[in-house]
């Protein structure tokens, strides 16, 4: 999902901010870690080509809408994924009732954690994250009489799903000192537009789930395959987990990855929020640009392996330096 809001534009936008804000309340958080710029461990290659073809499959069952038939296949699909890493791979189904329409629909989060943390790793995890549900329209299609089906999620979806599988497969090859876990959230974007309350539900309800410890940090990915794609440190995170967007910005600087920009970029309501609200500091990689956000054409072709082996590359050195 991407909600962009520009600062200083329209009231109705500008009122958006100070809800999230007000929702987000006036935490300082930090993440506790080492500064990103010490202690390097050479990290494992990252396969993006292998990503590519993840979000391939992952498209290939048709639109992820919460309680389809895809839906279910594709669950499957990841629950197998993980499991034959030797993951651990909890299932958290609840429902959710659409108070709009009426409809109750269910919706599975699913976390994966290390059977067996690396030894003498101390502390709490690093988690990663992504939505994995596909928006059940497309509202910004420029032909109207396709507004009204699936998104195809490609991008939006499918890639941080992707980047998890990828990120899942390199840790268990070659693990990184401290441990790390994978949380895919449901129904992000089944909110109609302006509906900011039924967006983010299943990081809404891992959220609540929460220990005041439970990770040290969380690092969320959202439309980030594109060939074009350009992530500004998004102002929520900035704000709000300031250390981790330092981490990561930085490590892309000492790296060479230029598509990340070390600026500060508009907000956006994406499923950090949640987590923020809760005191996960979060950081949001996200393209807020992106051509075919919310149409039929977010579609694999769009997708492309240079931007996954950018930003897989960027968040792998990171965990390699945790300890």
């Amino acid at each position: 999902m991407r909600h962009n809001i520009p600062i200083g534009v329209k009231l109705r936008k500008a009122m958006l901010i100070i809800l999230v804000l007000s929702l987000l309340g006036s935490v300082a958080l930090t993440s506790g870690c080492a500064d990103s710029t010490t202690n390097t461990v050479p990290a494992a290659k990252f396969n993006a080509k292998r990503a590519l073809r993840f979000i391939e499959e992952q498209v290939a069952f048709g639109p992820r809408v919460p309680g389809s038939l895809a839906w279910a296949q594709c669950k499957n699909y990841l629950i197998a994924y993980f499991d034959s890493l030797g993951y651990a791979v909890e299932q958290s189904d609840f429902m959710h009732v659409d108070y709009l329409t009426g409809q109750t629909i269910p919706l599975t989060n699913l976390t994966i954690t290390q059977k067996e943390p690396p030894s003498g790793a101390g502390g709490s995890a690093v988690l990663f994250c992504a939505h994995w549900d596909s928006r059940p329209r497309c509202e910004q299609d420029p032909d109207p009489a396709r507004r009204a089906d699936s998104l195809p999620a490609a991008n939006d979806g499918a890639s941080g799903v992707a980047m998890l599988m990828e990120l899942a497969a390199m840790f268990k090859e070659s693990p990184p000192r401290a441990p790390v876990s994978f949380a895919l959230f449901d129904g992000e974007d089944w909110g109609q537009e302006g509906d900011v309350n039924q967006y983010s539900l299943g990081a809404k309800e891992f959220a609540r789930h929460l220990g005041a410890e439970s990770y040290r940090y969380a690092v969320l990915f959202d439309i980030i395959a594109h060939p074009n794609a350009r992530f500004y440190r998004e102002q929520f995170s900035d704000k709000f987990a300031g250390d981790v967007t330092k981490k990561i910005w930085s490590a892309a600087k000492k790296m060479g990855v230029t598509r990340f920009i070390d600026t500060v970029g508009q907000g956006v309501i994406d499923d950090h929020l949640p987590l923020l609200n809760a005191g996960l500091p979060t950081a949001d990689i996200i393209d807020m640009k992106y051509k075919y956000w919310h149409t039929t054409a977010d579609t694999p072709d769009k997708c492309d392996s240079a931007a996954l082996y950018d930003v897989g590359s960027v968040v792998a050195w990171v965990m390699y330096q945790e300890k």
